[in-house]
């Protein structure tokens, strides 16, 4: 599927023949990847279901199924991808799909050093790894 407008986003409409390696429904990821299915109209030809992402990138890339997951685990696996893989942002009523993630603490509690430390190495770790372009339309014909 070489098709340049993916660089803007998909909809799951246009994969509904494709199968899928599914993350759990139970955690936030699958729940927000289940209402794109039941927005898109169709239940998904599930491959495998697993209960972490991590598995997804690398059997995504032994072409087996399509697979959905996060820029972080994406930012380590994209340059090992093969060329024939497709990668792109998913749109829930024309909006990206994302997953936030909150450090969380009591300001009336003392935040030492070595906790305002690690902050800071979340915050610039997370922000080289938003910033990272990671689309990617493959220009191998099918």
């Amino acid at each position: 599927m070489k098709d340049k407008a993916f660089n803007d986003g998909a909809d799951l409409k246009n994969f509904s023949k494709l199968p899928f390696l599914i993350v759990s429904p139970l955690g936030r990821m699958g729940k927000r990847i289940a209402r794109c299915f039941n927005e898109a109209g169709y239940e998904p030809n599930v491959y495998l279901k697993a209960g972490y992402t991590t598995i997804m990138a690398p059997l995504c890339n032994a072409a087996l199924a399509g697979c959905f997951t996060s820029h972080m685990n994406l930012a380590r696996w994209h340059y090992q991808m093969n060329d024939d893989v497709n990668i792109f942002p998913l749109y829930l009523r024309a909006e990206p799909v994302l997953l936030k993630i909150n450090v969380i603490y009591s300001r009336q509690r003392y935040l030492n050093h070595h906790c305002r430390y690690f902050i800071d190495l979340l915050e610039e770790q997370f922000s080289v790894i938003g910033g990272e372009k990671l689309k990617r339309i493959s220009s191998v014909n099918y």
